[in-house]
């Protein structure tokens, strides 16, 4: 066999292992994009489901907030006059049943000619009490007057929160404007204001009338006003206590007031750490645009909207083991047939190697027996066959097809 026939023999015999070779990669390649596609499926449908239930938790404990607001309300509907230890056993209770709740604080309606004498009253039950605004330093100074002051004069409860009793809610503008908004109202209002160690506080205000008069027009509302029962929440702790028989596995919630104008995000809460992001390199990896739950609803005066994004957390569940071992056992698989199909190609050319020596041989034998006019003979002893050269034939004159 020439060297050009070996070649041409040779290449088919090389195509073959590497085609398999491709075909392996590209089967090994489409079978994980194909594991780890369904995988991803069945991650985002988790996360939906989870989110979903996360966001009626949360939507449910701020509206268990507001009524909860609202029963100690109650209390100043059915009394004129209401005892510190009226408003902290009612108050009290509440809380208990909240959870959340950081504090609840009544502030009464006091006129700029009733002021001095309702400061007198007071510091007979709390010596040194005085209405008070903060200045622009962050002190605590006499409050300016003004037509209508609102101090805090219940706060439950009293012990970390004794510095908020006297302070004039009216001294400040986002407190002024929700008050005003409530007792127009004549509804809860509620609203976001920024708070220490990065979380938000969730307000409500709640407007308490005089008993036994129409409050049916602003008009009516406005002159019998009476004052105002605040609820705080620390949102944060408020969402945290909500979820927390729930595995949060890194869900990001997000509470953002709609109602103009639009306030910034009350909470980023994900596995109790605000500030938890999805790095790059998850964004990169997976499409999480459209990942992304929002509930939407109408509480205590304003529109609100919850959105549940996942969080890094959430893709560290995430498991590629499945996909890489099957697409591994492929191109393992692929290799052992690449390494028999090689070997039997070598094998085989061995062995066309072989055949044509051993052609070549018995070519020149022919030759150099019909130069020396010599053949040679073989006997089988037992079968008593006989095998002749063809150069025996030709010495006999006999066809060896006779």
């Amino acid at each position: 066999m020439s060297s050009t026939d070996l070649l041409n023999d040779y290449l088919p015999r090389r195509i073959g292992p590497i085609v398999l070779i491709l075909v392996g990669v590209v089967v090994a390649v489409a079978v994980f994009l194909f594991l780890d596609h369904r995988e991803h499926a069945q991650l985002e449908s988790g996360f939906r489901l989870a989110a979903k239930e996360r966001l009626a938790q949360v939507r449910r404990a701020l509206t268990q907030a507001v009524q909860d607001v609202d029963r100690v309300a109650v209390l100043f509907q059915a009394s004129d006059e209401v005892t510190h230890r009226e408003f902290t056993a009612v108050s009290g209770v509440q809380r208990k049943q909240l959870l959340h709740a950081q504090v609840v604080k009544w502030a009464p309606r006091v006129s700029r000619s009733e002021r001095v004498r309702f400061e007198r009253q007071a510091q007979v039950d709390l010596p040194g009490f005085h209405i008070t605004e903060e200045s622009f330093g962050g002190k605590m100074i006499p409050a300016s007057e003004r037509n209508d002051h609102f101090p805090v004069f219940f706060t439950t409860p009293f012990a970390g929160n004794a510095a908020a009793v006297g302070f004039d809610l009216a001294s400040d503008g986002m407190h002024r404007r929700s008050m005003e908004q409530a007792r127009d109202n004549g509804l809860a209002v509620a609203t976001v204001s920024a708070g220490e160690d990065k979380q938000s506080i969730f307000l409500i205000y709640h407007p308490a009338f005089t008993n036994d008069s129409k409050v049916e027009t602003v008009g009516q509302r406005r002159r019998h006003l009476r004052g105002y029962i605040l609820g705080t929440y620390l949102v944060g702790d408020l969402i945290a206590s909500t979820l927390a028989g729930l595995e949060s596995r890194g869900i990001d919630i997000k509470l953002h007031k709609l109602d103009p104008p639009p306030d910034q995000p009350l909470l980023h809460h994900s596995n109790g750490a605000a500030d938890e992001m999805v790095s790059e390199t998850v964004y990169s990896f997976f499409d999480v645009t459209n990942w992304r739950m929002k509930a939407t609803f109408r509480l205590a005066g304003s529109q609100w909207q919850l959105v549940g994004t996942p969080g890094e957390a959430w893709f560290q569940a995430k498991n590629h083991v499945v996909p890489l071992l099957v697409s591994s056992v492929i191109i393992f698989a692929t290799l052992l047939t690449y390494i028999f199909m090689v070997n039997l190609g070598r094998r085989d050319l061995g062995l066309q190697r072989v055949v044509s020596m051993l052609k070549r041989n018995q070519a020149r034998l022919e030759e150099a027996q019909q130069l020396a006019s010599i053949g040679s003979w073989e006997l089988d002893l037992k079968s008593h066959n006989m095998w002749w050269s063809d150069e025996v034939f030709r010495i006999f004159g006999v066809d060896p097809l006779e």
